[in-house]
């Protein structure tokens, strides 16, 4: 088998492995030591996306591989690619939180339910984001301060406020939700900033 790492066909792995999961496992390995991740796998030809390989694959022998080449990036590159991406959308979070606001104290409040049920997936789609970065750097979210606070405070208490507003919105109290929206929420939009902030700094380092 020929295995090609970012077009170096001379690399030397410190395992023997049988199957492709044990090759993938020892490559990533051998990556992470130089502060790299996998992004690529083009398997005798054919491009596999990591996200796609199933267990069945994963058993597929290494000597019935021809040539396997794996291309990889900058650990560091891409979190912060990611921060940058997460921090563009951060940046509207307190000003739909406002909006929210201020459509729950008029007339027709029950008209924000969709934008209420959007947030929350989207602010649960970031803090995913958050977790693979705080994953990838390794750092600690309950010593890493975001403003005032730990980023694992700052999380607990955001899962904290959207399960009362959830509550808040089931029972249609509108006036209670605008004021958690108000203060409380913005607050916390407000220092996702300071969180994306705190891992870039990490980032960088």
């Amino acid at each position: 088998m020929q295995l090609i790492v970012d077009e170096q066909s001379d690399v030397v792995l410190d395992s023997n492995p049988g199957t492709l999961a044990e090759l993938l496992l020892a490559v990533t390995e051998f990556l992470q030591t130089r502060g790299r991740v996998l992004l690529g796998i083009v398997l005798d030809g054919e491009s596999i996306p990591p996200e796609s390989l199933t267990p069945g694959l994963g058993q597929y022998l290494v000597s019935n591989i021809e040539r396997l080449e794996i291309t990889s990036a900058s650990a560091q590159d891409l979190v912060l690619e990611t921060l940058d991406e997460v921090s563009e959308v951060i940046a509207e979070l307190p000003t739909v939180c406002h909006e929210i606001a201020q459509t729950l104290a008029s007339e027709s409040p029950e008209s924000c339910f969709g934008y209420f049920n959007q947030l929350l997936d989207l602010w649960e789609v970031l803090h995913d984001r958050q977790a693979q970065v705080i994953n990838q750097l390794g750092v600690d979210a309950g010593s890493l301060q975001a403003g005032e606070v730990s980023v694992a405070e700052h999380r607990g208490q955001v899962v904290a406020q959207w399960a009362a507003a959830r509550k808040m919105m089931e029972s249609s109290s509108f006036a209670q939700l605008s004021d958690l929206f108000s203060h409380e929420i913005v607050g916390l939009a407000a220092r996702e900033a300071d969180v994306i902030e705190a891992l870039r700094t990490v980032a960088k380092t």
